[in-house]
């Protein structure tokens, strides 16, 4: 299999910022435990602009499918959109660089 990442890019909703960090580990967390994703450090990271991306490696080729039919990944995902605004990652303020990088602020 090759292996599959995902980056994905947020925005903290207003109000919401101290939920921020605690809620991406949680999902993290739940995806490992639930066997979608693997055990490879999942990079949190902060743009300078104060937008969040997050990288992390899908278990298998079915991992996103079945991530998406499990309940218990559904209501993270359902928690999540109360805390975080979802974002293309073109909208990453210095995605444009021809080498944009951000700061971890931790692997989860």
């Amino acid at each position: 299999m090759t292996s599959r990442v995902s980056l994905s890019a947020y925005r903290g909703r207003a109000g919401r910022e101290a939920d921020v960090l605690p809620h991406l580990r949680e999902e993290i967390v739940a995806l490992r435990s639930r066997g979608h994703v693997t055990r490879r450090p999942a990079a949190i990271c902060r743009t300078p602009g104060g937008l969040y991306l997050v990288v992390f490696e899908w278990a298998s080729e079915r991992s996103v499918d079945d991530a998406h039919a499990d309940e218990v990944i559904l209501e993270v995902w359902r928690r999540k959109e109360r805390i975080l605004e979802y974002l293309a990652p073109s909208e990453l303020d210095t995605i444009d660089a021809p080498f944009a990088s951000f700061d971890v602020v931790e692997d989860a």
